[in-house]
């Protein structure tokens, strides 16, 4: 397996560059996960309504492919880098779901309040006006290059509704499912019904961007499992009636850095920089500049390829992470508190 964590493409105009190294991001290991790490205000009010709870799911996300591009405003310099993951199928990712989903309903019967069962869900009105989405899931955020595949437990279904942006399956007008879930809320006794989703992207990369009048562009790769800040949170909806309920979503903050499971390899690229490297170095000799390259390129190809059960291990390392600071949001988000 490798041991180069870093990979990191950089370039200049028409003459070799300083690679930029990955920007530095704020991270929290699993075991420092709590409250504080998600946006806790968002579903105080609504966790507080009725002791009761009821977990719809558990929703694990999966970026599969990533890149990224910088270049420069004269349009000397173009950099590109995509990276996809390999080795982990719907299977692998249904049954880290499966641990996951176990691991939150155990640590929310901790806190002793009560929960219904998937049993009592699934008997509700609100659950049969549910539209269920495919298995997997696979949505690109609009203006993000990651492409992300969301699974759930096997046996269950996956649900999403329009709060749920930018990974769901519903428009901002398709209330249908979250006046269903607000119809499941009243079925079961007005119950805080709970959407908790944890996704995991398995690269950090950072660029330069499109810089108007700098003269160099790279881009950086960092591998490694994360589970990723603002897709990540848990969804709280509790409801007297169905056409009106009250409901918000804690988002994660802070990216957590699991750790590695797996190798990172180049798979292929190409591009020009030996040939712009060899006319730079005969600037001072050469007689003509016919058929030198007015722009430098390199783009990229990587793969991460993980080791299924290291992988799995992460995953889920990162998940109970999060199912922590659920329980803790359940624990301390009491009526009457």
């Amino acid at each position: 397996m490798s041991s180069r964590r870093d990979v990191v493409l950089g370039g200049a105009a028409l003459a070799a560059g300083a690679a930029l190294p990955v920007r530095a991001q704020t991270y929290v290991a699993p075991e420092q996960v709590s409250l504080a790490v998600l946006d806790s205000k968002a579903i105080r009010t609504t966790m507080g309504r009725n002791e009761r709870l009821a977990v719809l799911g558990y929703r694990l996300g999966i970026i599969t492919r990533s890149g990224i591009s910088a270049s420069t405003g004269q349009g000397t310099v173009s950099m590109e880098a995509s990276v996809e993951l390999t080795g982990v199928t719907l299977a692998d990712a249904r049954a880290i779901a499966d641990l996951a989903y176990a691991d939150l309903i155990g640590k929310l019967a901790e806190t002793g309040r009560p929960i219904a069962t998937l049993d009592e869900i699934r008997a509700t009105k609100g659950y049969r006006l549910l539209k269920p989405a495919p298995i997997p899931f696979v949505k690109k955020p609009f203006t993000d290059a990651r492409v992300a595949a969301i699974v759930s437990p096997n046996g269950q279904d996956l649900f999403f509704q329009h709060a749920d942006s930018p990974l769901t399956d519903k428009s901002p007008m398709d209330l249908v499912n979250w006046r269903a879930i607000n119809q499941m809320s009243v079925d079961l006794g007005n119950a805080v019904i709970l959407t908790p989703v944890v996704v995991v992207d398995f690269a950090e990369l950072s660029g330069s961007g499109h810089k108007v009048y700098g003269g160099s562009a790279s881009v950086g790769v960092k591998p490694g499992i994360y589970v990723v800040n603002f897709f990540s949170g848990l969804g709280a909806n509790q409801a007297k009636i169905a056409l009106a309920g009250d409901g918000g979503r804690a988002l994660l903050q802070k990216r957590i850095a699991v750790g590695q499971a797996g190798e990172f390899v180049k798979t292929g690229g190409y591009g020009n920089q030996a040939e712009v490297a060899w006319w730079n170095s005969m600037a001072s000799t050469a007689s003509s500049n016919i058929g030198r390259p007015t722009l430098s390129y390199e783009v990229s190809n990587y793969q991460y390829r993980v080791d299924p059960p290291l992988f799995a291990k992460a995953v889920l390392d990162g998940c109970k992470a999060m199912n922590r600071a659920y329980a803790e949001a359940a624990a301390t988000m009491q009526p009457g508190r």
